[in-house]
């Protein structure tokens, strides 16, 4: 389930980011602009949304308090929360999923440098991508250039807090 978790963080963080940045880079005509310039202004707004998304997601109720990015319990107890909560557990649900949430808020800050990184190292190539690729070219991008070390640098911090929260014993005793 935490790699679930992370991978869905790194999912949610680049989602953030695209959100950011959409209506900028709507508005780009790249007539009249070289390719450097082009690549610089994309690097400056997409390092802006960075900003905005780890911000907005990295405090307390960035996850938890946003339908929109709520990471919610896993399907399989998803399905069975009503039976669940009639026999009793279900401020074990509640208190899992408020824990999930919890990790994916202090893991998020440390998201922002592995952005920057990917940003920095944005090719020309990447930005012609970026900006003709459609709906989900900057999830794509930054997907392909950080998710390794989005999921090395935010594993530990999740499995950490998660610990910190007996999230795992929570899942078992929940799962029996």
């Amino acid at each position: 389930m935490i790699r679930l978790t992370s991978s869905a963080l790194a999912g949610v963080v680049a989602w953030f980011v695209l959100a950011f940045t959409a209506s900028a880079m709507a508005t780009t005509s790249l007539s009249g602009i070289s390719s450097q310039e082009a690549v610089s202004a994309l690097r400056t707004t997409l390092s802006k949304g960075a900003d905005a998304a780890v911000g907005s997601l990295g405090k307390a109720d960035g996850f938890l308090g946003n339908p929109a990015v709520r990471i919610k319990l896993p399907e399989y107890l998803e399905n069975s929360k009503g039976m669940l909560k009639m026999v009793g557990m279900g401020d074990d649900l509640d208190e899992m999923e408020v824990s999930m949430n919890r990790a994916a808020e202090a893991a998020v800050p440390q998201a922002k440098a592995v952005l920057k990184k990917a940003i920095q190292s944005m090719t020309v190539a990447d930005a012609k991508q970026v900006l003709s690729g459609g709906d989900t070219a900057v999830t794509d991008f930054f997907k392909s250039k950080s998710q390794a070390d989005l999921y090395k640098q935010l594993l530990p911090i999740v499995k950490g807090k998660t610990a910190q929260v007996g999230l795992a014993q929570q899942e078992a005793v929940l799962v029996w």
